[in-house]
């Protein structure tokens, strides 16, 4: 995973976030798919003005959350399949190997929360894990989660090298 983050533009902060991060959303298991019933599934992700591309039934369950960072959407395994060069809409367990799912993450961190992980780039004196947190996840509200993700990215900036 970490050949993966050290080809991307990451600085050891936005590691050490993304590894907090990682941690949470896939609960420490990298190569999962999310536990949620086909009718959840189904409810949860199809139809929502097509933000997720799950426009058939069935969308919703084949692309429910996969991975390190829970790719989910028939639309976002397009867009990730193509960087990393494997066919996801066709093959959605792919998303599920973990040398695709660390560069799905690598990638998903280094083009979208660049400017937001990491403390160096976001404006902030040191990183805020928390609002981090809020970052990957705007609706998150709980603050075990929010503390759990300030600790473990404490952690591992000291694994990384970052502050």
């Amino acid at each position: 995973m970490l050949e993966a983050f050290a080809e991307s533009s990451l600085s050891t902060d936005q590691i050490a976030a993304a590894l907090a991060q990682i941690a949470i959303e896939s609960n420490y298991i990298p190569a999962e798919a999310e536990h949620i019933s086909y009718s959840n599934a189904e409810e949860n992700y199809n139809y929502k003005g097509n933000v997720l591309g799950n426009t058939n039934p069935g969308d919703g369950y084949t692309y429910r959350g996969a991975g390190l960072i829970q790719l989910t959407g028939k639309y976002n395994f397009g867009i990730y399949g193509k960087d990393i060069g494997v066919d996801l809409v066709n093959n959605p367990s792919q998303a599920l190997v973990p040398a695709n799912s660390y560069e799905i993450a690598a990638y998903y961190l280094a083009t979208n929360l660049a400017g937001a992980v990491g403390g160096k780039t976001s404006g902030l004196t040191a990183p805020d894990f928390r609002n981090e947190r809020k970052a990957v996840d705007p609706n998150e509200s709980d603050p075990n989660t929010l503390n759990l993700s300030q600790n473990l990215g404490v952690g591992y900036q000291k694994y990384t090298g970052g502050c």
